[in-house]
């Protein structure tokens, strides 16, 4: 049963070198939250990594974890088109298994959930924000 609520969440994840994924680096995700009353939440935080496509799946994960009422309506938004279109079952995943595993089984938890893929092109204000936070744990 859905609780006539909606949100819309938006990820993203920093990774200071990613283009050297031999080395473990400390990497940076967040998310904000949009309640259709207007109501928004923001986490941020960091990790040890390799690559971003970690990452990306971590702020995904972080985002659908904090929410905890599981029939409201969910659509997130994340510009890593592959991570959203293994979500979407158009891609199958080859790496990074269990993280997988976990993200399906808290995505299964949810009533109504949708991923999209969105352009990092610097024109929506909240993906912006959400990647000066990511960027920012990176640094820590």
């Amino acid at each position: 049963m859905n609780n006539g609520r909606k949100v819309i969440a938006y990820t993203d994840a920093s990774v200071p070198n990613h283009h050297a994924p031999e080395l473990i680096l400390k990497c940076g995700w967040a998310f904000k939250l949009i309640f259709e009353d207007g109501h928004e939440e923001i986490k941020s935080g960091f990790t040890m990594c390799s690559t971003s496509y970690q990452m990306e799946m971590i702020a995904i994960l972080e985002a659908m974890k904090s929410i905890t009422d599981k029939s409201t309506v969910v659509e997130i938004r994340s510009d890593s088109e592959n991570t959203v279109k293994i979500l979407n079952e158009e891609y199958k995943e080859h790496v990074n298994k269990e993280l997988w595993n976990e993200i399906k089984r808290e995505r299964d938890k949810f009533d109504d959930i949708s991923f999209k893929s969105v352009i990092a092109d610097g024109k929506d204000k909240n993906l912006v924000e959400v990647h000066m936070l990511a960027s920012k744990q990176a640094e820590k």
